[in-house]
């Protein structure tokens, strides 16, 4: 294993829990490419910059943070299946447009959540998502249109 000229070590985690360090920004991503999960829940985060250095994410759990949306380059995280951020202050669907292969998404707590509709507005963005806020979408309804959403 090798030493980088900033003294970082490569590293190969699968797995990265870094809640409740009291995190304001993400850094070093570009070492993280072999994380597949992880949480940064309970911090200070505004954004998560350089998100998209983490190819090979599969779930990231960022809920209790200070996030508004997903960064630009969100949409290179192509192994991206669960997304959990509950209690942040996400008011846009817009703003989730980039994760269209998640399959789980949970968003309770965010201000978007208080809109009339807003569940149709977000399956339309993301058309493979499975779950919302821990709810089953049914797949007939979903085919048929956002307007007919039907959470199970």
């Amino acid at each position: 294993m090798g030493v980088f000229q900033d003294g970082l070590s490569p590293v190969s985690l699968s797995s990265l829990d870094l809640s409740g360090k009291g995190l304001s920004r993400l850094y070093h991503t570009d070492y993280m490419l072999t994380i597949r999960t992880l949480n940064i829940s309970n911090n200070q985060l505004c954004s998560l910059n350089h998100i998209e250095n983490l190819v090979s994410l599969e779930t990231l759990v960022a809920d209790n943070n200070q996030l508004q949306g997903l960064p630009p380059g969100t949409e290179k995280l192509q192994m991206l299946k669960v997304l959990s951020i509950r209690n942040n202050q996400v008011a846009d669907p817009r703003q989730l447009h980039c994760v269209k292969v998640v399959k789980v998404l949970r968003l309770q707590g965010n201000p978007l959540c208080d809109s009339q509709g807003w569940e149709g507005l977000v399956t339309k963005e993301l058309t493979f998502l499975e779950q919302l806020n821990d709810l089953t979408i049914s797949p007939e309804l979903q085919l048929q249109g956002p307007e007919n959403i039907l959470l199970k």
